[in-house]
């Protein structure tokens, strides 16, 4: 499971981002071409080479609000070729969204009250809300219990 910080580098309004998962994203050359902005040239990719995996659980969160989740349908690969030549710089990697998977949160959930149930399967976790990268969370039977809460908490958009 990984969250996947969206922020205002790109967006201004959890409108965007609503838009960006139902008209954009389903609609690029590449269907569900997730692109991974650079902030800067001294910044970390937000997830490591072999950081992604096929089919893992993908929780997007806007100022600190889980909005929408779904699967990937890939890991993280190198951003060599793309529909705008000057992505290329400003977006080094990108993954594909299973976009038969999106599904919107139909009332955002702090991330701060998602950490705290995860803090009952994992004492130690790492603080989701106040780090920069796109944390990942173990996944096991009783963090599955945690995302299928979130998919009776969301609707399915086509």
């Amino acid at each position: 499971m990984r969250i996947v910080k969206m922020t205002e580098h790109e967006f201004n309004s959890v409108q965007e981002i609503d838009d960006f998962f139902e008209n954009r994203l389903p609609k690029r050359k590449d269907v569900g071409r997730f692109r991974m902005l650079c902030t800067s040239d001294k910044a970390k990719p937000k997830i490591g080479k072999n950081g992604l995996r096929e089919g893992e659980r993908l929780l997007f969160t806007f100022k600190n609000k889980i909005i929408w989740i779904g699967k990937a349908a890939t890991g993280r690969y190198p951003n060599i070729k793309d529909e705008k030549k000057d992505y290329l710089k400003k977006y080094p990697f990108y993954f594909v969204v299973k976009i038969d998977t999106l599904r919107k949160l139909k009332k955002p959930k702090p991330l701060k009250d998602f950490e705290n149930e995860l803090r009952a399967i994992y004492p130690d976790l790492k603080n989701l809300v106040k780090s920069h990268g796109w944390p990942i969370i173990e996944e096991n039977e009783k963090s599955k219990k945690l995302w299928n809460k979130l998919i009776k908490q969301s609707i399915l958009i086509k």
